[in-house]
């Protein structure tokens, strides 16, 4: 079951970067914020989710 936490935290990481990169996929900044992520021990989409708005929070970035 553990696999499919992982699909809903990469689309998760995989629409906040075409979000954030006008729909272009960079892999450097892709393994950035999943290594971000990792270190935060992200297990579900939902505190993926939460460390986004807290970022657009903090850095006064567009809404989710």
């Amino acid at each position: 079951m553990r696999a499919n936490k992982n699909i809903y935290i990469i689309n998760v990481l995989l629409d906040y970067v075409l979000k954030n990169k006008d729909g272009k996929l960079y892999s450097n900044y892709v393994e950035t914020i999943a290594g971000h992520w990792k270190r935060l021990n992200i297990q579900t989409a939902e505190e993926a989710i939460n460390v986004i708005k807290n970022e657009y929070r903090k850095y006064g970035k567009r809404k989710v």
